[in-house]
């Protein structure tokens, strides 16, 4: 039996009418293992005990997301979510240990908008991992320097957009 996708809502200029502040201001990070619940329909997230999100703020203008259709040769097609930012900061102890656990670990990311509004990417089941990170100093000041994480999956999903980012990261708050 063949799937049959349908557009189901008109997407009018009237409707997306306004100024649009979607540059990645905030990310937060839940590792996959911490994840006991989570809804594909809704993008609700569910972590155990006392475990939580982890929240970054990734350096001026380094923050970025994008959510890619990709097509094989075949005609099969996925999705990529990719996540990519930097973090400054004088190299410490935690600087290492953030650069080791964001090279080997398995994330959900919620990528939140200098509008407040954000976008969860990643399933409990297809978790964020790196591609890249980097530990970079530089010979100037007005060089970059500090950490920068590239981290990607592969899933059957769009991003979920997320209106309420406190209501996921801080629930009962």
């Amino acid at each position: 039996m063949a799937l049959t996708c349908k557009l189901a809502n008109d997407l009018l200029r009237e409707n997306s009418c306004g100024y649009v502040l979607q540059s990645v201001q905030t990310i937060y990070l839940a590792n996959t293992a911490d994840v006991t619940a989570f809804d594909i329909e809704t993008g609700a997230v569910t972590l155990s005990g006392e475990t939580k999100w982890y929240k970054i703020e990734p350096a001026k203008n380094t923050a970025s997301f994008t959510d890619v259709l990709n097509v094989t040769d075949s005609g099969n097609k996925y999705r990529t979510h990719t996540l990519s930012f930097s973090v400054a900061g004088v190299y410490s102890t935690d600087l290492k240990d953030a650069l080791d656990n964001l090279s080997l670990g398995s994330y959900l990311a919620i990528a939140v908008f200098a509008s407040g509004e954000g976008v969860l990417l990643g399933t409990k089941n297809a978790g964020l991992e790196a591609t890249v990170v980097t530990n970079t100093g530089a010979a100037s000041a007005s060089e970059a320097s500090g950490i920068s994480v590239e981290m990607s999956t592969d899933l059957t999903n769009s991003a979920f957009p997320i209106a309420d980012v406190d209501a996921i990261v801080n629930p009962g708050a």
